[in-house]
């Protein structure tokens, strides 16, 4: 006896895809939440970021959406010609999976430019780079670029999937915040930046893996205060005083 295929409206299919696109949930809890396969959330997802930005090539009235839908479809909108600025500044997502000390492909490889260089000012390097965060359900994965020279996290988010636009988007929040580096540098492998690496496991140890969360809108709560937190907390590797301190000190 055959399956009775399921159909699906578009509004709740719209629906599906901005709560995923909310990075509150992770794939698993929002496949249970909607009985729905983890692949079609991303294919809805993918789907409407794609489709966003014809809604502003109309005079069409909108309706039946909320004003936090309106939100998320103007932001959605400027995704494409931000990517471009992603692309000119030589950085690509970094994808937690089996392998990461392996060269990427060719074409991404830019030249490192780290390599015998003093850092010793602010804003000189940033590192880039993404992490896996546990919850109760599946993993949502950690975005943070961090000012080398204090250590200051200038800017992260938390998000249910890997994208590029979840890199160019924090960078983005780093520059508008804190000015443009001179440098970005992000993992490419043998390119790793130490400093960020002792960041996650410290993040991890010290608070991801002793407060499991149910959710991510709780992690994501979590994570605010411990950056904050870290951000704010006297290290031993710069002179016993905060990364903040140091980053506007010397800024």
């Amino acid at each position: 006896m055959k399956t009775k295929r399921r159909k699906f409206s578009s509004a709740f299919k719209a629906e599906v895809a901005i709560e995923a696109l909310k990075e509150r949930e992770s794939l698993a809890e929002l496949s249970t939440r909607f009985n729905l396969h983890p692949n079609m959330i991303t294919t809805w997802k993918r789907d409407f970021i794609e489709r966003s930005s014809a809604i502003f090539e109309t005079d069409r009235p909108v309706s039946n959406f909320d004003d936090e839908r309106e939100r998320l479809f103007a932001k959605i909108g400027r995704l494409e010609m931000e990517l471009d600025w992603l692309k000119k500044m030589g950085l690509m997502a970094i994808f937690p999976k089996r392998n990461l000390s392996k060269l990427g492909l060719a074409k991404y490889i830019r030249p490192y430019l780290l390599r015998g260089l003093l850092i010793d000012r602010p804003n000189q390097v940033w590192a880039i780079d993404i992490t896996y965060i546990p919850v109760a359900k599946g993993f949502l994965y950690l975005t943070a670029a961090m000012d080398v020279y204090s250590r200051y996290v200038v800017a992260w988010d938390l998000h249910n999937s890997l994208d590029a636009t979840h890199v160019l988007n924090v960078l983005k929040k780093a520059v508008s915040t804190h000015g443009h580096p001179e440098i970005i540098n992000s993992d490419q492998g043998s390119q790793s930046i130490i400093f960020i690496e002792r960041f996650w496991r410290t993040i991890k140890y010290d608070y991801v893996y002793l407060h499991p969360m149910n959710d991510g809108r709780a992690m994501y709560t979590g994570l605010r205060w411990y950056i904050d937190h870290y951000n704010h907390r006297a290290h031993q590797g710069i002179g016993r005083i905060s990364p903040i301190e140091l980053y506007k000190k010397s800024a």
